[in-house]
Formats: C-alpha cells, structure tokens, sequence
C-alpha cells in the first residue's frame, strides 16, 4: 500500500489500528454526544464510560475521511484514565498538533472536540454527575 504523504504517521496510525471503534449499549456509567460538520458530511459518536470524576473507558463511531477516524480514535485513546476536568480543557488545536493534521483536515479535530464536548456535556444536571460530585 502506497502511503499518501498527505497524512502524518500519526493519522495514518490510527487511520488503520483505530483505537477503541464502536459503541456501547446505553447504561448508567456511560454518556454519548454527537457531532457533526455539515460542509464535510462527517458525522462523530463518542462514548465515555465514567466512574466517579474519571474517564474509565470511551469509544466512537464516526462517518468521515481518515483524518475524522484518526482524531475520535486518538481523543479516545488520550481520555482514558484522565479527570472529567481534564477532559474538558482538551481542544481541537491539541488534536491539531498531537496528529500533525494538514490544514485542510483540522476541521476533524474540531468535530473530535466537539463529540467529546457533547458527551461530557451530558453529565451535566444528571444523577451521573451528582454522584461525580459527590464521590
């Protein structure tokens, strides 16, 4: 296979060994935001499973180039293990950088940031959170 030097070794990494593809049944532990760009089509599911204030696991499905594949699976991968809080600060310029994006494809860092955003968003005002809160 022919390696397009459109793309870091990075984005090609998590192109073809996507980390943590696919989705979960809804359960209590887990939350899941969408998001999308309508210029591109793309279209990005994440999914955190919390325990108290940390990210235990997460995963994503997304419709997309490789550069939408290799930002939900690099996020993915950075999130697990990290607070609630860390995770909110994550943004689509830290993507950016850690994929070496071409700057045509930095809107998918942006469609990253923004799933991982609606996901944690979801937390907000439910049981899930006040017992983040709390214990």
């Amino acid at each position: 296979m022919s390696v397009d030097r459109h793309y870091s070794d990075r984005v090609w990494q998590h192109f073809l060994r996507p980390c943590n593809a696919g989705v979960w049944q809804d359960a209590a532990d887990i939350v899941s935001g969408e998001a999308e760009t309508p210029a591109s089509g793309a279209l990005m599911r994440m999914q955190l499973r919390l325990r108290g204030n940390r990210i235990e696991d997460a995963c994503f499905q997304v419709h997309g180039c490789v550069s939408a594949i290799a930002a939900g699976s690099w996020v993915t991968q950075w999130v697990r293990g990290r607070l609630v809080s860390e995770a909110w600060a994550l943004d689509a310029a830290q993507i950016d950088t850690a994929l070496a994006l071409a700057p045509e494809k930095r809107f998918c860092a942006l469609l990253a940031e923004d799933a991982l955003r609606s996901a944690l968003a979801q937390c907000a005002g439910s049981a899930l959170h006040s017992s983040m809160l709390n214990g």
